[in-house]
């Protein structure tokens, strides 16, 4: 048989036989101007065989996505568990750490599905934190390997009905798990993960004492208490509570992982399913009123002196409609000059950006109102003064020193400084830094602009097929209508505050 395909593979687009067996090979595209190849043994040598597994290969190659890649990576590799090999030691590089046991397997053997895939990930699309983390990855594939052979042995054993000698297990307090599951989220104080808080809240609120032994926790009356405890609260709605549910699922599977052999997850069905909220009874988002605006942006508060990265902050949402995630990352190389354009570009080109959807990935040209305000100059500065590279973020506080996505930058920043101005209250509209998306869109509707080039600079999908398809607008047209995206009743703050940011250092 061998000798017989030798002909058709050797004209095989994808197959070569070396040493009578069948590899796959395809070359992937160039690199620093490198020619790079990707090689694995089809394991058989039968041709006919070979060859559908080619084609299956090839096809998976060829839609292979570096940043689902990337993603699907981040969310594996925050569910590993690890241990530190030193002992009084303060270092906490990833030489000195090693993969806890205690890790899910199946997280482990996603990890060793993705290495083998690691040769067609895209460097040059890569920021330098996702290369130095599947380095790490490559580093811990020895022990990643071990501590699935040992599990292999493990269930080899049971199935050949062999004694297996039990391991030593540790009885946990309800309490040290709540801390173990805010570690996990890279929070060293407890106090500051929302889960931890919730959690705690809800069971203080059934006066479970958290220092009980987690076994008095995980019984079916304790568990409907927690339940009717969350689905009987009136001053959440549906949305929150399937979230509290959640949290309490998450606490019971993290037990789980810990003792896997003593802390059973069989309860986690006794949780009830909570239904979302109505979209007619949520409370939507609201755009500040003129009056609000002013008050805001009104000079003689300190707040955006103090704080210049809260000010350009909201003058990005403000100009662009962008949300609050997307503004607070923001990168220095997200700032481009294309067609001679100053423009922002919104793209989901790190692990903390998280776009809402397709429509959202856009590049916005930079209305002409913002560029007069100074902002390419303070980008500048804050290059010159991070000594920043395109990778960085303009806004060093919008990321947590663990990496993640520092959600409470707008929360305990501008949203603060809101609500002593007494614009939020429990029977106050909605307004938060969301609320800019909403002026935007406004403005430009007021403003007589087409809905097209309305979705291209907030980042629509548009209703309909026509807005959708047949909109295909040139930079330059919609940067002629950016420019009419103009707050004519602020001028006048934000020429003092022009001024003000040119003093500040």
């Amino acid at each position: 048989m061998i000798k017989k395909c030798m002909s058709y593979c050797n004209t095989d687009k994808y197959i070569k036989l070396r040493n009578n067996i069948f590899y796959f090979t395809m070359e992937l595209p160039r690199q620093n101007s490198k020619r790079r190849f990707f090689c694995k043994s089809l394991h058989t040598y039968n041709y006919y065989e070979a060859r559908e597994k080619a084609k299956i290969m090839a096809e998976n190659i060829q839609n292979f996505d570096t940043t689902k890649f990337i993603n699907d990576f981040n969310t594996l590799w925050n569910q590993v568990i690890f241990e530190y090999s030193g002992t009084g030691s303060t270092f906490t590089g990833f030489a000195m750490r090693r993969i806890s046991p205690r890790t899910d397997p199946m997280v482990l053997k996603q990890l060793k599905i993705l290495s083998e895939k690691m040769d067609l990930v895209q460097q040059n699309q890569l920021t330098p934190g996702e290369k130095v983390m599947l380095g790490q990855l490559s580093h811990f594939l020895p022990q990643i390997d071990t501590i699935l052979a040992k599990m292999e042995h493990m269930e080899q054993m049971l199935a050949n009905n062999q004694p297996i000698q039990p391991k030593p297990t540790k009885n946990y307090t309800v309490r040290e798990i709540l801390e173990s599951l805010a570690k996990k989220s890279n929070n060293t104080d407890p106090t500051k993960d929302r889960k931890y808080r919730a959690l705690k809240s809800t069971f203080e609120n059934i006066n479970f004492n958290l220092d009980s032994d987690y076994m008095d926790f995980y019984n079916s009356d304790v568990i409907q208490r927690v339940s009717d405890e969350i689905t009987n609260n009136k001053t959440v709605q549906g949305d929150t509570k399937r979230k509290y549910i959640r949290y309490v699922k998450e606490f019971i599977e993290h037990a789980h992982i810990l003792e896997p052999d003593v802390y059973k997850d069989n309860l986690l069905q006794l949780l009830p399913k909570v239904s979302k909220t109505p979209k007619a009874k949520r409370n939507p988002h609201f755009p500040y009123s003129q009056e609000q605006l002013l008050e805001i942006f009104d000079p003689k508060h300190d707040y955006f002196k103090k704080n210049p990265d809260q000010f350009w902050a909201c003058m990005i949402a403000l100009f662009t409609g962008a949300r609050n995630n997307a503004v607070v990352t923001v990168q220095f190389g997200n700032i481009i000059k294309q067609e001679n354009i100053d423009c922002i570009q919104f793209t989901q080109n790190h692990f903390v950006k998280h776009l809402k959807n397709e429509a959202s990935e856009r590049i916005v040209p930079i209305p002409a109102q913002l560029l007069n305000m100074g902002f390419l100059d303070y980008i500048q500065k804050q290059k010159t003064k991070l000594k920043a590279t395109d990778s960085d973020f303009i806004f060093p506080k919008g990321v947590t020193k663990s990496g993640n996505f520092n959600n409470k930058f707008i929360q305990r920043g501008f949203l603060t400084f809101v609500e002593q101005l007494g614009f939020k209250g429990p029977n106050a509209k909605k307004l938060d830094f969301h609320s800019f998306r909403k002026n935007a869109s406004e403005q430009l509707q007021y403003t007589g602009i087409p809905q097209s080039f309305i979705n291209d600079i907030i980042g629509w999908a548009g209703k309909n097929t026509m807005e959708q398809s047949y909109s295909n607008h040139t930079l330059k047209q919609i940067k002629e209508q950016a420019d009419k995206l103009n707050y004519d009743f602020l001028q006048s703050h934000f020429d003092k505050w022009t001024e003000i940011m040119k003093k500040l250092k």
